[in-house]
């Protein structure tokens, strides 16, 4: 599913019921002499009548039919394998119409990818954790002022305010082709489909998973930054200005974080450490990891 069709359903969802006022009719008729007379018709405007354009509807990509590799991989628990990277970028790697080379060119458009979300994690890292902490899993869906809180959490975090989908900016920007960008899309799509399958949730929820889907690149990137901070946690609190109080609460916290091994490990330290942060001190930490590099 499209995922501006998922916006607006979920929009739809959100928005109160307008209510039609219409005044009631008068108790008696006026009297004769209390009507009014008609106003004579006004002359027809001399105006040249302007041609509006119909919109042209969007041709379907007809793809061929090609093999891949399917994203879907199931484990011995009969699950879906949960990927590491947003599944529009695993899907480059299995797409038959792209060859290696092709998708080795994309490592600096992927960069650049990375250099535009990372500062929008960082000044929303507060909706972020929302989306990390289960919002869209846990949220009551059957309220649909509910879904008004899914669009707010999600809309500073994808386009317009952010870049678009992997494979409508390829495809706008003909990198490329319509056709390999929708087998792009098909790829990633088979693969969300089924991790929405495996809920057995109802229409409502798959909704608001299926949104969720289009923010997996801010979550990658938080994790990333994330991670990246752990062995140099004690300059990046360092550059936060704590309270002598404070920066000795985190003591142990920075330094179980420097100490952790495996991205798994990093990870868990670091957002032990950012729970005892305030929001203004967090999202200063990650603007530390980004300025770190230069």
């Amino acid at each position: 599913m499209n995922h501006a069709v998922i916006s607006a359903a979920l929009a739809l969802l959100a928005a109160p019921a307008l209510a039609q006022v219409v005044p009631p009719p008068p108790s008696e008729a006026p009297a004769p002499e209390k009507q009014v007379a008609p106003i004579p018709p006004m002359p027809a405007p001399n105006v040249t009548p302007v041609t509006v354009p119909t919109r042209k509807t969007a041709t379907p990509v007809k793809l061929p039919d090609l093999p891949y590799k399917s994203l879907v991989v199931k484990g011995e628990d009969g699950k879906v394998q949960r990927l590491s990277e947003p599944a529009e970028y695993a899907a480059l790697k299995h797409n038959p119409m792209l060859k290696p080379e092709e998708v080795e060119n994309l490592r600096d458009y992927l960069a650049q990818r990375k250099a535009a979300f990372e500062p929008i994690v960082a000044a929303n890292v507060d909706l972020v954790e929302q989306i990390e902490d289960g919002i869209f899993e846990t949220i009551d869906v059957s309220k649909n002022e509910n879904f008004a809180k899914l669009l707010n959490v999600g809309k500073p975090l994808k386009a317009p305010a952010a870049p678009k989908p992997v494979y409508e900016d390829l495809r706008d920007k003909q990198i490329l082709t319509p056709e390999q960008a929708e087998f792009n899309r098909k790829i990633s799509s088979e693969y969300n489909q089924a991790l929405i399958a495996e809920l057995n949730a109802d229409h409502r929820r798959n909704l608001a998973m299926s949104y969720k889907q289009y923010l997996d690149e801010p979550l990658y990137y938080h994790r990333l930054m994330l991670i990246e901070a752990a062995p140099k946690a004690d300059a990046l609190t360092a550059k936060l200005g704590l309270e002598p109080a404070a920066a000795s609460k985190i003591a142990p916290l920075v330094e179980k974080a420097k100490a952790a091994k495996s991205d798994e490990e990093k990870l868990a330290a670091m957002r032990a450490l950012s729970k005892e942060l305030t929001l203004e001190q967090r999202k200063e930490l990650l603007r530390a990891v980004i300025a770190d590099r230069k």
